[in-house]
C-alpha cells in the first residue's frame, strides 16, 4: 500500500517546528529552562510534540506498509529499523524517545529536568529521523 505522504510530511513539519523552538530555548542566556516557570513547560511540550510526531510517523508507516504490529510505542522505532525505513543502529539509539514520551505524558511528576536539559544539546536525531523518512517515502 502506498504511503500517504501528506500525513508523513505534516508530522515532519511538526517535528521541525518543535526543534526550532527547542533550539531557541537552548540558546537562551543563563539556562532559564531549569528555573523559569514559563520556559521549562514550553521545553517539555516541544519535546513531547516532536517525539509524538516521530512515533505517529512510525505508526503510520508500519500500518501503511503492512509491517508487524508494534506491542507499544517502544516497539515502533525498532520495527522501522528492521524494515529499513531508518538504519537499524539509528533505531536502536533513539528507542529511548518512546520512554521519554511516556514520562512526559504520564509520569510528568518524575521528569529528570537535568536529562531533558542535556537533550537540548543533542537535537540532531530529530533531523536525521526526518531525512531518513523523507528518503524512504520518496523512493
Amino acid at each position: 500500500m502506498p504511503v500517504d505522504t501528506e500525513v508523513v510530511e505534516s508530522r515532519i513539519r511538526k517535528i521541525e517546528e518543535s526543534v526550532v523552538r527547542l533550539r531557541e530555548i537552548a540558546e537562551m542566556p543563563g539556562n532559564p529552562f531549569l528555573s523559569d516557570p514559563r520556559t521549562y513547560p514550553a521545553m517539555e511540550r516541544h519535546f513531547q510534540v516532536a517525539i509524538q510526531s516521530v512515533l505517529d510517523i512510525g505508526a503510520h508507516l508500519i500500518a501503511e506498509q503492512g509491517l508487524r504490529e508494534p506491542e507499544g510505542y517502544t516497539d515502533i522505532l525498532g520495527i522501522l529499523g528492521e524494515a529499513g525505513v531508518i538504519p537499524r543502529e539509528f533505531s536502536e539509539r533513539i528507542q529511548g524517545m518512546a520512554g521519554l514520551r511516556n514520562i512526559l505524558v504520564h509520569d510528568y511528576m518524575i521528569v529528570d529536568r537535568e536529562r531533558l536539559t542535556r537533550l537540548l544539546q543533542d537535537l540532531d536525531d530529530f533531523g536525521s529521523f526526518c531525512r531518513y523518512v523523507a528518503e524512504y517515502i520518496h523512493r
